[in-house]
């Protein structure tokens, strides 16, 4: 015996689908559901230990350098650049986590690359791979002449 499914079901099955953006209608085929996109995500159940999520910084780190040496070479945004990175070290002066500027100081930092695939490379990620408890410890040798971990001097722009 085979299971019949009505069409009350599959209209519902595909608003479903639609109102999430995978369903995808072809004039005079049907509908069909999208394929995923392939990108990299990372979900907490992937970061069990330290150890994973210090790889993860690792793979951050080193993007984050290059990008920051396209943003010196290009000297794009230094204006805005500064101001999320004094509003960083006040966030860390007055012992805040400064996750929100130094979500903000990467963004701009991403922007003045002038490339758009840092920028979308940072929003994606978004906060998930900034140290939150260990950011005073990380930064406090910060000032309002050098970014954070990456070495780049305002100075050399």
């Amino acid at each position: 015996m085979t299971p019949r499914i009505g069409p009350t079901v599959v209209r519902e099955a595909v608003a479903g689908l639609s109102a999430e953006g995978w369903e995808e209608a072809r004039q005079g085929s049907g509908v069909f559901v999208k394929v995923a996109p392939r990108v990299v995500q990372v979900t907490a159940k992937e970061l069990p230990n330290l150890e994973d999520v210090l790889a993860l910084l690792e793979l951050r780190i080193a993007v984050e350098t290059e990008m920051a040496g396209l943003a010196a070479e290009r000297r794009a945004d230094v204006a805005a650049i500064e101001a999320w990175m004094e509003e960083f070290c006040a966030a860390i002066d007055e012992q805040a986590d400064g996750i929100d500027a130094g979500a903000a100081l990467y963004a701009a930092i991403a922007r003045a690359t002038r490339n758009q695939h840092f920028v979308r490379f940072i929003a994606f990620h978004g906060t998930i791979l900034l140290p939150c408890r260990a950011v005073p410890a990380l930064f406090a040798f910060a000032s309002l002449t050098s970014f954070p971990v990456i070495g780049l001097s305002l100075g050399s722009i």
